[in-house]
């Protein structure tokens, strides 16, 4: 009897042993493309199908550990003395990369090694457990293959994972970042969560390592949810400085214990920062403890102004959370509103609005209606930032349709991802893929402000632009007619000439891609037309001759009387010839009120400017009955 339980139970270890004899391929594409799958088998002996399969016919673009390849692994499938050879090929048009996998038959069972080859270089076997790797380049693109075993080889059951990395997952022409009209920019909600909550680990490691990957000419990427203090300014920061991006905003409202998580990045001079605390949250806990608002940087790219606005809204569904979204959305177009950007320059906003395309509740249709972005287009693999529910897009960049409008925008869902040893198993930096966004805008300047006339002098206004325009010139808000170019002159002007003068300069920009997916979700009624009105303000103009009366000394006094500097701010130096004696000065504003006065005296002049504000004005200055006037600009 106990001879029969032995047998019987022989058998069914046997039996097992054979059931988990079987080893698999698993692929992670952490890159852009779709990759075909072909197997070939070949060696010393034939393993028929049905003891192997091919479990995929491709690889596709960011599938993360998709079983390609499994075969058996008992003497049956390989006979003591053969050896049998698996190539698992990953075709991209005519390139390709192959995971090698050897199998040499023994009387237990078989033994396995592995490899890969690919463009430029061909792996020796092996067959212990440990990362290895090499660089290539595919389809233009730098790439990384790495790989190493699963498990280990108890009961015949090795697996491998092989990854195809794609070194930089962003790809931006060099030519970008010499172009003042070009803006790369990424958000990205990297999940630092404070005080031990619940979350990705690694929060450190993931910030050391995460700037590694960003393109060299990205200008500006911003995150939320970096509410850790540890990780971000012991980690992420120095890391981000390392990377090339020597300006940050600062964090958001960084209110001891907590904080609103977002901080701008900068690869250009950051001129001016805000912070605005959103009035409510939900009754989400978690959005609660977070000082949840509004990040402002004003960028200075070779000269031009890019204004970024960087938020984080409230994440919950309840009646209360939807109630505070909505006055987010309020509070974030009325931020943008009191920082008083000249039209002609760009205003971007973006981060992690906790709204798609289909949300419920109307919270999409009520964000457009309260921001009134301009819209990119929509470009990418990823339906969703999150999730692979359709168009589940939560974290964006938009442009604001009240100033500078760009000529071509566009959002690109992209997942960040690592190699690194020790984040073989997490991989992802976040629970959130990042939303990459290129912005290109005209060039458009003009050359005005408040100025004052005397009678019968000229004066020409001019608007510059890098593309065809329409103009439109006003006076006090009434349209001129025939002025309808770049320019605007007035000669032997009159004090009827005086007025707030403004040109209006339009432009169109259709954006949405009919042939994208996502376009239905995100332009529901087809590709938008965004008609650009910026109306360029050249302040008020006063004709006005009591202001002007008896300009001008003797001619060889003129030459001799110097004011400096021109723009000034603390303070005017006005130089009076030794001879001429004591004199006057007297500063008007354009209404023709006096706001100072000042003596004169032979030398140099200190005339302190506190209290005046920023603007052009009149200096008047007299000497007896002569009289001269100057204009000059406060800053």
């Amino acid at each position: 009897m106990r001879k029969i339980v032995l047998l019987n139970l022989l058998v069914i270890l046997t039996a097992c042993t054979a059931c988990y004899a079987q080893s698999s391929i698993f692929v992670r594409n952490n890159t852009w493309l779709d990759f075909s799958v072909t197997v070939i088998q070949n060696g010393t002996h034939v393993v028929p199908l049905g003891k192997w399969t091919q479990k995929a016919a491709f690889s596709r673009l960011w599938e993360t550990d998709k079983e390609i390849f499994v075969t058996n692994r008992d003497t049956s499938t390989v006979p003591a003395g053969d050896t049998v050879y698996y190539e698992v090929t990953l075709w991209y048009n005519l390139s390709q990369v192959t995971l090698k996998f050897r199998l040499a038959g023994n009387p237990n069972g078989t033994q396995l090694a592995y490899a890969a080859k690919g463009p430029g270089f061909s792996d020796p076997w092996v067959s212990d457990g440990n990362f290895h790797q090499n660089s290539f380049t595919l389809a233009g693109r730098q790439m990384t293959i790495k790989y190493k075993p699963i498990n280990d080889d108890t009961g015949q059951s090795r697996d491998l994972l092989f990854v195809i990395h794609e070194n930089q997952p962003v790809q931006i022409d060099s030519v970008d970042f010499a172009n003042p009209n070009v803006l790369n920019l990424m958000g990205y909600n990297i999940q630092m969560l404070p005080l031990g909550i619940s979350g990705l680990p690694q929060a450190a490691l993931r910030g050391d390592l995460m700037p590694g990957i960003i393109s060299p000419w990205l200008d500006v990427m911003f995150f939320a949810e970096a509410f850790d203090p540890t990780p971000r300014t012991d980690h992420l920061i120095p890391a981000m400085q390392a990377a090339g991006f020597p300006y940050n905003s600062g964090i958001l409202n960084d209110y001891f214990p907590f904080n609103g998580g977002v901080i701008i990045f900068s690869r250009w001079p950051i001129e001016a920062t805000d912070d605005y605390d959103f009035l409510l949250c939900g009754p989400n806990a978690g959005d609660c403890f977070a000082n949840k608002g509004i990040k402002y940087a004003r960028i200075n790219k070779l000269g031009k102004k890019y204004h970024i606005f960087g938020t984080h809204m409230d994440a919950g569904s309840d009646a209360q959370d939807l109630l505070a979204k909505n006055l987010q959305m309020a509070e974030m177009r009325d931020f943008i509103d009191v920082q008083n950007i000249p039209p002609n320059e760009a205003v971007l906003y973006g981060g992690d609005f906790n709204v798609s395309p289909t949300s419920g509740y109307n919270q999409y249709a009520n964000m457009l209606d309260s921001l009134h972005p301009f819209l990119p287009y929509a470009t990418g693999f990823f339906s969703s930032t999150m999730d692979r529910d359709t168009c589940h897009i939560i974290d964006h960049i938009w442009g604001s349709r009240k100033h500078l409008i760009p000529l071509r925008g566009t959002n690109q869902i992209t997942s960040l991802r690592s190699i690194d040893d020790a984040m073989w198993d997490l991989s992802e930096y976040s629970d959130h893929r990042a939303c990459y966004g290129r912005f290109t805008y005209p060039d458009i300047s003009f050359e005005g402000g408040d100025t004052v006339l005397c009678p019968g002098e000229n004066i020409t206004y001019s608007v510059s632009s890098s593309i065809q325009v329409d103009y439109q010139w006003e006076k006090d808000g009434n349209a001129i007619s025939g002025a309808t170019s770049s320019t605007y002159s007035l000669t032997n002007a009159q004090p009827s000439d005086g007025g707030n003068y403004v040109s209006h300069v339009q432009y169109e920009v259709i954006t949405g891609d009919s042939n994208d997916f996502l376009t239905p979700y995100f332009f529901p009624n087809g590709p938008d037309t965004v008609q650009a009105d910026l109306a360029l303000s050249f302040g008020q103009l006063i004709v006005d001759y009591n202001l002007c009366m008896g300009i001008g000394f003797a001619e060889e006094l003129e030459t001799e009387m110097r004011i400096w500097p021109n723009p000034a701010r603390e303070s005017l130096i006005v130089e009076w010839n030794e001879t001429w004696g004591e004199g006057q000065a007297e500063l008007w504003g354009l209404q023709g009120n006096s706001l100072a006065k000042w003596v004169l005296i032979p030398g140099k002049n200190n005339l302190k400017l506190k209290g005046i504000p920023p603007g052009i004005y009149l200096l008047k200055l007299n000497r007896g009955s002569q009289y001269a006037c100057r204009r000059v600009l406060i800053e």
